[in-house]
């Protein structure tokens, strides 16, 4: 009997355990190193954008986005992320149309933490495609993924860094979104998992008698 409501108490403590935790310590930065991007913090992680326009068949992004982050708790954390690609392509240039307008386009994010001594991976993100009809082409990729990582206690930079192409007959643009958070895992699940527990242990025990929450019988 002892040991079973020692059991009772054991995991209801473990249930009770801190979460993983983590404290973002800065907003985002940006760094582009062609076409345009700006970068927006969130409650769980960041949510970037980019941009380029030409009047020519070509156009394209670089750009990395970085968020600074404490882990105060270490354990495991869930990185997702999504983005949405578009892009646009017309039959014609400033000095030239063509009969219809076409394009062909690719995009790749590659997303990791900076921690010394070494570095995490995260997400892998890409897409690509070509279209073609018409006086204009909209063409919309997009991908999503999450993965698992452990994380000890400790300082981090989430980088996230976009690379997109596209060449088409005439004016062409690129136009992305994308939204990356770090979370902790679910588990343990805390308050309520401990007074199930309690509960369940409170009905074990009243079912064999060794207490009762009706008072003494007359």
């Amino acid at each position: 009997m002892r040991r079973l409501l020692l059991l009772f108490v054991t995991v209801a403590v473990l249930a009770r355990a801190d979460l993983p935790a983590l404290v973002w310590t800065a907003d985002p930065t940006t760094y582009v190193a062609f076409g345009s991007g700006n970068a927006n913090a969130t409650s769980s992680g960041m949510q970037v954008s980019g941009f380029c326009f030409e009047t020519d068949t070509r156009c394209g992004v670089q750009a990395s986005f970085f968020r600074y982050f404490t882990v105060t708790s270490p354990g495991t954390f869930v990185i997702s992320g999504s983005i949405e690609n578009e892009v646009n392509s017309d039959n014609c240039i400033p000095i030239a149309c063509e009969p219809s307008a076409s394009v062909t386009s690719s995009f790749n994010v590659t997303s990791g933490f900076l921690a010394i001594p070494y570095p995490v991976v995260g997400l892998d993100l890409s897409g690509s495609g070509s279209d073609a009809g018409g006086d204009r082409v909209d063409q919309i990729l997009s991908d999503s993924e999450f993965v698992l990582v452990t994380l000890a206690l400790g300082d981090y930079t989430l980088q996230e860094s976009y690379s997109g192409r596209a060449v088409g007959v005439g004016d062409t643009s690129i136009s992305f979104d994308a939204t990356f958070s770090v979370v902790p895992t679910p588990e343990p699940k805390g308050e309520a998992a401990f007074l199930v527990l309690v509960f369940t242990g409170l009905l074990w025990l009243t079912r064999h008698k060794a207490i009762s929450i009706l008072g003494p019988h007359y």
